[in-house]
């Protein structure tokens, strides 16, 4: 059930700066999230109504939290707005910190402006800051810069295809994802997430939050219907990452895979920064091989991984299924599936983009 928060901050003489009710979306010992609907009212040093929905990041022991807002016609445009100030605290219904004037602005591009400069030189006088204090401050300014370097989490752009939105994988993403319709067929790998309610599934989310070597977004079509995630793990920066993909069931076998790729891929080259995306695919899973060849992803190895008994059954119950046998194996370890490795390289993808782009359109 969603918890009404109240968002407060405060200037450092104590006045109140602005307040709004929210709705406390995620937590955890050093993390908040809030989401603010759309038209919601606010007051403080002035008043009016919030137009856009967005997401606060506060955390407890960073001097900034950060404001994620979904902007644009067809609101596909993220926009960061970053408060520097005190390490937040949550307390008796409320998240509260105290605003030390300094700002940054960033657009859907990653173009970081600093803003309020003088507005912290005033007040630095006026409230006579400690040193201690602004020390933190500057430190809090190179340690944003250094995070919007790196791409780090949260921050992220919003992309658009001509049927999908890709845009960050929230945690009311789960529920939604829970109330999928349809059923995956017995070669299908969807994505294993614990049980609603249990520990385990905070603990996944949370190590995805975290992890400087994982993201994860969301695939939505444009009327924000949640049809699929994607995934980047084993990164490393400014090199490779892995890819991993799916989508709802009934979602599947529409083209949403080659139209998500190809919107995702400009982004992950280019914006981004990697010169390399790696995968590994069932090899049963023709489907999904096809649409990675068509994006250009070339083999690079192969492996077989343990699958379950219950597949065997379907392989041999299913004479339909007979042209995927050569795919699995049983050994003495249990039944195995092959899969194949593949990789798409910066060249590759601009010379396939290319061939793609010259192809004449067809009806």
């Amino acid at each position: 059930m969603t918890r009404s928060i109240l968002y407060q901050s405060s200037k450092y003489d104590g006045s109140v700066n602005y307040r709004w009710q929210a709705q406390l979306e995620y937590e955890n010992s050093h993390l908040i999230i809030l989401y603010t609907p759309p038209n919601t009212p606010y007051s403080g040093r002035r008043s009016g109504i919030l137009r856009y929905p967005f997401r606060s990041y506060f955390w407890t022991d960073r001097w900034y939290n950060v404001n994620q807002t979904f902007l644009g016609q067809d609101h596909a445009e993220l926009r960061h707005y970053i408060n520097l100030g005190t390490p937040a605290v949550f307390r008796d219904g409320a998240v509260s910190f105290v605003d030390l004037d300094l700002d940054f602005d960033m657009d859907n591009r990653w173009n970081l402006t600093l803003l309020d400069e003088d507005e912290y030189a005033a007040h630095s006088r006026q409230f006579a800051y400690p040193r201690p204090i602004r020390h933190r401050v500057d430190e809090a300014v190179q340690e944003i810069r250094r995070r919007v370097r790196e791409r780090a989490w949260p921050f992220a752009s919003g992309l658009q295809g001509p049927r999908i939105r890709i845009r960050p994988f929230y945690w009311s993403d789960l529920e939604r994802m829970d109330a999928w319709q349809g059923s995956y067929g017995p070669f299908d790998d969807p994505w294993l997430i614990p049980s609603p309610g249990t520990s385990e599934r905070h603990y996944w989310f949370a190590n995805y939050l975290d992890a400087p070597i994982c993201r994860l977004y969301a695939i939505e079509q444009l009327d924000g219907e949640l049809i699929g995630h994607l995934s980047l793990r084993e990164i490393t920066r400014g090199s490779q990452a892995r890819l991993g993909i799916g989508f709802a069931p009934l979602a599947v076998g529409q083209g949403f895979g080659t139209e998500t790729l190809q919107t995702f891929l400009p982004y992950y080259f280019e914006v981004l920064g990697f010169e390399r995306m790696v995968l590994d695919v069932a090899a049963s899973n023709q489907r999904a091989v096809r649409v990675y060849q068509k994006i250009g992803f070339r083999p690079s190895g192969e492996h077989f991984r343990g699958t379950d008994d219950e597949v065997y059954q379907w392989l041999e119950d299913g004479p339909h299924f007979a042209s995927l046998r050569r795919f699995f194996r049983r050994t003495g370890w249990g039944f195995q599936q092959l899969h194949y490795d593949m990789e798409l390289s910066h060249q590759n993808w601009q010379q396939q983009a290319a061939v793609q782009n010259q192809m004449p359109n067809r009806p």
